[in-house]
């Protein structure tokens, strides 16, 4: 799993994207993942994610103990 973020360019169809290291959280704000902007990127899967399943993903935070968490998988999440 990887973080991105993303821009894009629609004149010339062109698609930028750079990792991040991490992502900063303030307390009481949602950080916002979607299509297109800052994203996870999901590399080495064994197989295919299937729409209305769920899987398990653990976030791990620079402070504070690792969280597990159930990821639905969306089809068209936009």
């Amino acid at each position: 799993m990887h973080g991105a973020a993303g821009s894009n360019d629609l004149s010339g169809e062109t698609m930028h994207m750079e990792p991040l290291a991490a992502v900063a959280l303030r307390a009481g704000k949602p950080a916002v993942f979607e299509p297109g902007g800052r994203h996870l990127m999901l590399v080495g899967l064994a197989g295919q994610l299937e729409t209305g399943t769920t899987f398990s993903m653990t976030l791990q935070f620079a402070r504070g103990p690792d969280r597990a968490i159930e990821v639905p998988v969306l089809d068209n999440p936009r």
